[in-house]
């Protein structure tokens, strides 16, 4: 990216409208930094795509975002950043800069061969496995009982066969003797 300081307003003005000729191709200028998610547009949300290898195309992710509903304005690759500076090598995460979204799209996402991770804002956030909704239902597989969970069980292992107490279903010798 460059930077190009003008003297007046009137020149930077028509710089800007007219673009620059390099080498025989016409490019682009812009009047600040459009990667940069503080200028986004109000209309606009900021996507990122993890856990894809830098080997895999974009075109993937843009596919796999296009059928979940996102209108894509943008996708470039993220750079790693040492001490403050931005260097010449790619961490593997995309951003796109997309339309907002009607809907949130899922936080695991099929692109081609691999599941990637996606976060955006208005994402819902999900409760973690111990939550108390799950421990009402689920029960806890070292003792059987509902509450809490294994991780977390102050409990003696019961077998979950004949609901004995003090040895797992593989351990339990009632099961072998019938």
């Amino acid at each position: 990216m460059w930077l190009i300081y003008m003297d007046n307003g009137e020149d930077k003005l028509s710089l800007l409208v007219t673009g620059m000729d390099l080498h025989g191709r016409q490019v682009p200028l812009h009047s600040q930094n459009h990667r940069n998610p503080g200028t986004l547009q109000p209309d606009t949300n900021r996507i990122v795509v993890k856990n894809v290898p830098i080997s895999d195309d974009d075109s993937q992710i843009h596919r796999a975002l296009t059928l979940q509903g996102c209108d894509i304005h943008s996708l470039f690759r993220k750079r790693l950043r040492v001490k403050g500076k931005v260097i010449n090598c790619q961490t593997g995460e995309r951003i796109i800069v997309s339309k907002l979204l009607n809907k949130p799209v899922a936080r695991n996402l099929q692109t081609g061969k691999h599941m990637a991770i996606v976060k955006h804002t208005g994402q819902p956030d999900f409760e973690n496995r111990s939550s108390l909704s799950d421990s009402i239902i689920k029960p806890c597989y070292k003792c059987l009982q509902v509450g809490h969970f294994v991780y977390d069980c102050p409990n003696d292992w019961v077998c979950s066969k004949f609901k004995l107490l003090g040895h797992k279903m593989i351990d339990c010798q009632i099961h072998y003797k019938l």
